[in-house]
């Protein structure tokens, strides 16, 4: 078996918040609604966005971008927060 570079190359940690909304599955009206989330404006928790992105998070993101256990559980950090925080980090 050959191995190439490329095999490691992870695109998902590169990805802007947009690209994560739509690999996550999130509709356009969703994705209206995440400035006003992410600016802690309207709750988060509980809406089909963050069901969308929670799933994605635990269950479709490569190990570099998957939300961690823990959280996943919210043994250790509150799974929303951890969302927001992650998106609010691609902004920057």
């Amino acid at each position: 078996m050959t191995i190439h570079r490329d095999m490691f190359d992870n695109k998902e940690e590169d990805m802007d918040n947009h690209q994560v909304y739509k690999a996550a599955g999130l509709t356009a009206g969703e994705i209206r609604d995440m400035p006003r989330y992410l600016a802690g404006i309207d709750e988060f928790y509980d809406t089909p966005a963050f069901t969308k992105l929670y799933n994605y998070f635990v269950f479709e993101a490569s190990h570099i971008v998957r939300m961690p256990y823990g959280t996943a559980k919210a043994r250790d950090r509150m799974p929303d927060d951890w969302i927001l925080e992650k998106l609010s980090q691609n902004n920057k």
